[in-house]
């Protein structure tokens, strides 16, 4: 009898728990976006204020698993202030602590954390 009151109490945890909310990653992002956010801004939420990625080309994958998000990612990446001699291919899109910036904001962004060329 208790192995069958246990088993009610489990089931009962089970059906009242909450379903968690999962926050995008990048491919969720994008597909989202117009031309999949080719050109738009994106940051990771622990990075410093002025790192983020500028997505230069983005192919989306024909064979991605059912309801999953799936492609290639071609970003120039700036760190600190400092922008990359040439395009990479994205690290880490299937992370779910990607951030978009929004689009009224991008340029005030891009101005606030260019470094000048004069030093």
């Amino acid at each position: 009898m208790s192995t069958k009151a246990a088993t009610q109490a489990t089931q009962a945890t089970t059906k009242a728990a909450k379903p968690r909310y999962k926050t995008p990653n990048f491919f969720d992002i994008c597909f989202k976006l117009q031309n999949f956010g080719v050109g738009r801004l994106f940051r990771r939420s622990h990075w410093p204020e002025d790192s983020y990625l500028r997505l230069v080309k983005f192919v989306p994958t024909t064979n991605s698993i059912a309801g999953h998000n799936r492609g290639k990612a071609t970003v120039l990446k700036i760190w600190k202030g400092e922008v990359a001699k040439k395009p990479i291919i994205m690290n880490g899109p299937l992370k779910r602590i990607w951030k978009l910036v929004d689009h009224e904001e991008q340029e005030a962004f891009i101005k606030k954390f260019s470094r000048s060329s004069d030093s």
